[in-house]
């Protein structure tokens, strides 16, 4: 008799092996899947992240840019003023230590009172050809000593410099040549303070807490950097730790890439270098603020993924005979959403285990729908929020080209403008062939006014000066503007000499109906101007410095007559008007 076979099986069983391979078909599915949606989100993210960082540090370096811009007129401003070359000029051909000393306190004096209305000047310094100190707003720089900051190259009408001293306090130097009659007569130098680089740096956008302007400028010798904010960096970090934007600048600034900063931790750079003037930029931001959403992406997908493996195994186990048509129906529809197509859905569900692994499936389908719409709608919210601050950056720069136009004091155009809208006018008054006048005029005995009344009183009479002028000069195509400290400019195209002469008394006029007080003028009661007035048709072989000159010298004639008075330069073609 044989023995009864034995009908338990010795391996493997068939529920087993279905429910192994049913299994791995889940699996390999919902990972091929996961890891799809996850490329994808994670792509769409870091694309938002990036050119949120390059915009933000684009526009950073703009204003680092504007703020270079605005210290070099403030240079120029002060470099341009002819009484302060004219003092020292004089300097040279002083016949006594007294006449030198004079002229030494009025250049005191007119550096004194440039500094007054111009924020984040910390001095003002005249150095002579030679590099010797002829005058300095503080006691900062003996006179007769030689600066430290390097002067501006032949090549160069002006230099800019960062240093720091002792104390660890960081400045800017800007240079600027001044010329009189086609000759270097010495430097004007201004040490300004960095606040302005403090509100560029401190500004945040929104993307994270940890984001951070850092800038630096390099030591052109020794190479070394040293931090202009944040200075925190100064403190408790080595120096090798520091960020270093000369070295991240590979073959373009906006590069974008990964590194330790001082703190050791993983950050997102982008990095741009200002070569000309030793300085870097650096913005950052922390890797794990800027795309930590990545990482809640996968723990989420790691876990729906255990939980439907799971279930799964649950219900192959318990009815593997049974799970046939339901597994093809879960292999398509993952198959389907593997490929990119969310909205498949298992329509087939069976009263067991295996219905639930279907409705828990499409639960977890459900939840990518949700969290791709959360991520969208994160991406969407910051797209937003960068388009609003570009528009916020885009309006303040306009309100800074208008501030940069307007005289602060008097609320007239400023130099600047003035400049501009002469060669503009002397280039259409040449080719319509068409006359194009200037006045141009100084209070009297300004100086005796500030030092009797106080700079108050003076300010106050700038003003009240600007507005008459703006009386005066009533057409539309008029340019009223204030040259510089209390000296003024009308611009008059398409007028004849006699014409801008009438303009010119009806200004000496309305100066003396005014009436300004003016107890320590040797001349009159009030506050007079001395007018320069000049007229002609623009010729290709002249140019607007030279009228300007000409003008000037005719100012120059109305103080020599005694002031308060107005004299006229006929150019070549004047008479002809």
């Amino acid at each position: 008799m044989s023995a009864p076979m034995n009908l338990t099986p010795s391996g493997f069983g068939i529920r087993q092996k279905i429910t192994i391979i049913l299994l791995g078909i889940i699996m390999i599915s919902l990972v091929f899947t996961g890891s799809l949606y996850h490329y994808k989100s994670q792509e769409s993210i870091e694309k938002v992240v990036v050119n949120h960082l390059r915009t933000v540090a684009n526009n950073k370096k703009m204003l680092v840019y504007q703020v270079l811009r605005k210290y070099h007129d403030r240079v120029s401003l002060i470099g341009s003023r002819t009484q302060l070359r004219r003092s020292i000029q004089a300097l040279d051909s002083a016949n006594s230590p007294e006449a030198h000393e004079r002229l030494i306190a009025r250049i005191d004096t007119i550096i004194t009172d440039a500094q007054a209305p111009m924020k984040n000047i910390r001095d003002i310094v005249i150095v002579d050809p030679q590099g010797h100190v002829i005058s300095s707003t503080s006691s900062q720089y003996a006179r007769h000593s030689m600066m430290e900051t390097s002067l501006p190259t032949e090549k160069k009408a002006y230099h800019i410099a960062f240093s720091q001293d002792d104390n660890g306090q960081t400045s800017l130097f800007i240079t600027q040549r001044m010329m009189l009659d086609r000759a270097l007569i010495g430097y004007v130098v201004l040490e300004m303070n960095l606040n302005d680089f403090a509100v560029i740096t401190d500004t945040q956008y929104g993307l994270g807490s940890t984001e951070e302007t850092t800038l630096v400028y390099k030591t052109p010798f020794t190479g070394e950097i040293s931090p202009i904010y944040p200075e925190s960096l100064t403190l408790g970090y080595d120096r090798n730790t520091w960020v270093n934007p000369f070295v991240l600048v590979r073959d373009k600034d906006d590069d974008i890439g990964t590194y330790l900063d001082h703190r050791g931790r993983e950050v997102l750079a982008v990095a741009y270098t200002f070569k000309d003037l030793n300085l870097g930029l650096v913005y950052k931001i922390d890797y794990a603020d800027a795309l930590g959403i990545i990482g809640e992406q996968k723990q989420f997908l790691a876990v729906a993924s255990l939980v439907t493996a799971l279930l799964g195994g649950i219900a192959v186990l318990l009815l593997s005979r049974t799970i046939t048509k339901p597994i093809i129906d879960l292999t398509y529809v993952a198959a389907m959403i593997a490929n990119g197509d969310l909205t498949q859905r298992i329509r087939y569900f069976t009263k067991d285990e295996l219905g639930m692994l279907a409705k828990a499936f499409n639960q977890m389908a459900d939840k990518l729908i949700d969290a791709n719409r959360v991520l969208e709608q994160r991406v969407s919210e910051k797209t937003l929020e960068l388009f609003q601050a570009n528009e916020t950056l885009a309006k303040l720069n306009r309100d800074l080209e208008l501030l940069s136009l307007k005289d602060a004091l008097t609320n007239i155009a400023n130099r600047r403008a003035f400049d501009h809208r002469l060669d503009t006018e002397w280039k259409r008054c040449h080719r319509d062939q068409t006359p194009l006048a200037l006045i141009m005029m100084d209070i009297d005995y300004f100086k005796r006014f500030n030092d009797t009344l106080g700079h108050g009183a003076g300010d106050a009479c700038l003003k009240q000066v600007a507005a008459v002028l703006e009386r005066s000069a009533q057409r539309g195509s008029d340019l009223v503007a204030r040259y510089g400290g209390e000296e003024f400019a009308v611009l008059l195209p398409n007028t004849a000499l006699e014409e801008a002469c009438a303009v010119a008394e009806k200004i000496r006029t309305a100066m003396t109906l005014e009436h300004i007080d003016h107890p320590d003028s040797p001349i009159a009661s009030h506050v007079t101007l001395s007018i320069g007035v000049g007229a002609m048709v623009p010729e290709s072989n002249r140019l607007p410095p030279d009228y300007l000159q000409a003008v000037d010298a005719a100012l120059y004639l109305s103080k020599d007559k005694g002031r308060n008075a107005i004299s006229t330069i006929l150019e070549p073609r004047s008479s002809a008007l």
